[in-house]
């Protein structure tokens, strides 16, 4: 089996790459989006002795609007075609593949298979990166990120590239959720699940979510997105903060699921998700919305795809339906 690497790339990085790509669009007179990134490179020990022709390479980024960072967004899937000295090697020319501003530190770079990589737009990538762990050659394991220390100033998820800085060997088990993650984003099945605590019964919407997964969707919810303790209730995170979490989940997701019932009528930050959800569906008439009614309560003043909660199993499936028919878009 080939080897799996999960290494991070810089926001500003990925700026230049899309500067690069601006660049090359308006030389050739047209439209061109290629593929970001196509060549990585590394200096690291690990990297060096893992990357060769058929490793996989997992990007991962942090996107930064001002102080305020994003979790971390799976960019790509590479497929590595070749690896190859920075300064050339025996040879001394530099691959031409090489982009010029690459630093010189970085001794070795992949460049991928275009053919066999999978590039994705900007999605949460939190989940599946939660549980992963890193792997060494004598068999020694560590997880990834350290989740209780995540939160920073500017959010939830400041730290993250302390964790992430150094390319990991992905231990054999955290592969496949990061396969279903971006299967799940390819084929626009990630899902915002909206519901308050405090409805009855409390456990529905976690056995939901996990029967959502099973159905080959990727659920966006709150208790699996932000660190455990702001999950909880044990830590608070600043409102405006907040309002930022949730308005990028949303923003990053092509459904929304509101669970419905007495107490997310009451819930300021429930209806807040709500209010998100229907402004993005009135800009966005392909945006997928349903509502799952808990003991008969609904928001009934929005036309909006209504279905009965059930066993988990069953409303899964339900929503499932929604998504593919497309009943949840905008009537109007």
């Amino acid at each position: 089996m080939e080897d799996h690497m999960l290494v991070y790339v810089t926001w500003d990085i990925i700026q230049k790459w899309k500067k690069e790509a601006r660049a090359k669009s308006i030389a050739a007179e047209k439209e061109w989006r290629p593929p970001l990134p196509y060549v990585y490179a590394s200096g690291n020990t690990t990297f060096k002795c893992y990357v060769k022709k058929g490793t996989v390479l997992w990007i991962v980024s942090c996107p930064e609007y001002g102080a305020y960072r994003l979790p971390p967004t799976l960019i790509a899937r590479l497929a590595v075609k070749d690896a190859v000295p920075r300064d050339g090697g025996k040879s001394g020319c530099p691959d031409q593949r090489i982009p010029e501003w690459f630093p010189k530190k970085w001794s070795l770079v992949a460049i991928a298979d275009a053919d066999d990589s999978v590039y994705l737009p900007v999605n949460n990538a939190f989940v599946p990166l939660k549980s992963a762990q890193s792997e060494r050659k004598d068999g020694k394991r560590s997880t990834i990120l350290d989740l209780e220390n995540l939160n920073g100033r500017s959010g939830p998820y400041t730290y993250a590239p302390r964790y992430l800085r150094f390319p990991k060997r992905l231990a054999v088990e955290s592969v496949p959720p990061l396969m279903h993650h971006a299967r799940s984003v390819k084929k626009n099945r990630t899902v915002f699940v909206s519901y308050c605590r405090k409805d009855k019964p409390r456990d529905f919407t976690g056995r939901l979510v996990e029967e959502l997964t099973a159905q080959h969707f990727s659920p966006w919810l709150d208790m699996q997105s932000v660190p455990p303790r702001v999950a909880s209730g044990e830590a608070r995170l600043d409102p405006e903060i907040l309002e930022h979490v949730l308005s990028d989940g949303i923003r990053q997701a092509h459904t929304f699921v509101a669970i419905v019932g007495l107490e997310f009528l009451k819930s300021k930050w429930a209806r807040e998700e709500w209010n998100m959800a229907m402004e993005r569906r009135r800009r966005d008439p392909g945006f997928t919305c349903a509502q799952v009614s808990l003991n008969g309560i609904d928001m009934a003043s929005v036309r909006i795809t209504t279905i009965v909660a059930q066993s988990p199993l069953e409303t899964g499936r339900r929503i499932r339906e929604v998504f593919e028919k497309g009943l949840g878009s905008n009537p109007d």
